[in-house]
């Protein structure tokens, strides 16, 4: 019996534990696939400053176009669609996320909505846009003078 070879029934039973272990790999990944999203809800420290650092360029692109354009450009703020707007540019503010805007008296306010207006001469009316989740806060600061837009943590 030292010239035994393999039978074809066990070199195709060899091949089915590798077929269940690819098998059983594909379900696991499909069902974390699924459960990911759950996990992963809500807005993040990184999705925080993702959002405020979008929202400081969506203002410093109106300070920008009111230059350029020579004309005055409004950022706006709608309460009710949670959405920062200027031209064609939005930006989504989650709402999980709390959120203020503080306008200088040169803004205009009205119907559920705020802006931030940029003048020619690259100055602003100043706005404070606040936002919040947890603990942690994050401040997009426009100053009135020269329309400069930073960002601040805390307050």
């Amino acid at each position: 019996m030292a010239g035994r070879t393999r039978s074809p029934a066990t070199d195709r039973r060899a091949g089915f534990v590798l077929i269940e272990a690819v098998a059983t790999l594909v379900i696991a990944l499909l069902l974390l696939s699924f459960a990911y999203p759950l996990v992963a809800a809500g807005t993040t420290q990184a999705r925080l400053a993702a959002l405020v650092g979008s929202s400081a360029a969506l203002l410093r692109d109106a300070r920008t176009a009111a230059l350029v354009t020579g004309h005055p450009v409004a950022a706006r703020f709608d309460a009710g669609r949670r959405r920062l707007t200027a031209g064609t540019a939005a930006v989504a503010i989650p709402g999980d996320v709390a959120f203020s805007l503080s306008a200088g008296g040169n803004c205009r306010d009205g119907g559920g909505e705020a802006a931030v207006l940029f003048r020619p001469d690259g100055s602003g009316c100043g706005a404070v846009l606040r936002f919040a989740r947890g603990d942690r806060v994050l401040r997009a600061r426009v100053n009135w003078a020269d329309g400069h837009v930073d960002i601040v943590a805390g307050g």
